[in-house]
């Protein structure tokens, strides 16, 4: 993808495009540092200080993005997600005149909602209003979570990927004892993931 965004389209990351996952990954910044977001939301003065110049310098890398991809969908909770849009909106203001979605960007996600969850949030599958949508305790919460609801019902697309690229097995007709071996290994090492991830793995796969 990044090799097309820039060699191809000429985009560059950062500029034209961002990518961004809830936890450092392979270099790629965390959503919150991307987007201006204050993971603990300190009362703290010097601490929103800091936060609004933050928020400023986001907001201008933010008017130049046209694409934003999020890897390890899994972990970005409901309310993470409503928080994303916001920005995004603030960022976008006055470029955005038919006010879509984040602002307007193109958003790929990526992941396998089948993996961690997000930490103390609404999980993407989950469909119920906020529990708190009808309260006022907790408003500013349940408002996060029901937008970041209707910004993943936006999502028509989905493309599911069945080759798994960091395990292959030797592909040829005369394979010696060793490679035979190999490939068992692979297989039954590919077969346990699948039952990791539906939580049907047996004392067999452990040991």
């Amino acid at each position: 993808v990044k090799e097309l965004l820039e060699e191809v389209c000429g985009y560059k990351m950062g500029l034209d495009y961002q990518m961004v996952a809830l936890q450092a990954v392979m270099a790629q910044p965390t959503i919150h540092h991307a987007a201006g977001i204050n993971p603990r939301n300190r009362a703290d003065p010097k601490a929103s200080q800091k936060a609004a110049q933050r928020q400023a310098e986001v907001a201008k890398r933010v008017t130049q993005w046209r694409w934003l991809f999020i890897d390890e969908i899994s972990m970005v909770g409901r309310q993470m997600m409503g928080r994303i849009d916001s920005r995004c909106q603030q960022g976008k203001a006055g470029q955005n005149p038919d006010e879509h979605d984040l602002g307007g960007l193109s958003c790929v996600c990526v992941g396998d909602p089948a993996q961690c969850e997000a930490l103390f949030d609404q999980q993407i599958y989950d469909l119920d209003p906020h529990k708190n949508t009808s309260k006022d305790e907790g408003r500013a919460a349940a408002d996060l979570s029901n937008r970041g609801l209707d910004i993943y019902a936006r999502f028509d697309d989905v493309i599911i990927l069945t080759t798994c690229h960091r395990l292959r097995t030797i592909q040829k007709d005369d394979l010696t004892d060793e490679e035979r071996a190999y490939n068992d290994r692979a297989q039954r090492f590919l077969q346990t993931l699948h039952r990791l991830r539906d939580l049907t793995w047996t004392l067999e796969d452990y040991y």
